[in-house]
């Protein structure tokens, strides 16, 4: 019937990180932060009704020559953790 899996593990928006932004989420991720970090593009202020937010960064996603991840995307903290960027689904 088409059924497809969401591969994206929930999330409601994506955005492309430059350089710096990068820079702050790979921080974020390698030390289990348990805040957003601050210039990545996304805010629980942003989206209020969907916070807190987590931000997902697919392995298998596309990387540019620089190793960052051509995209990261956003969805709603999961209930069972704190850490707000993960590479988990």
């Amino acid at each position: 019937n088409g059924d497809l899996s969401d591969s994206t593990g929930n999330a409601f928006g994506f955005r492309s990180p430059n350089a710096f932004q990068w820079g702050l989420v790979s921080s974020a991720l390698e030390n289990e932060a348990e805040n957003l970090p601050d210039g990545i593009g996304f805010t629980d202020a942003t989206f209020p009704t969907l916070s807190p937010l987590q931000i997902l960064i697919l392995p298998e996603i596309w990387t540019y020559s620089d190793g960052r991840a051509s995209f990261i995307f956003a969805r709603s903290l999961p209930n069972d953790t704190n850490i707000r960027v993960s590479d988990v689904l």
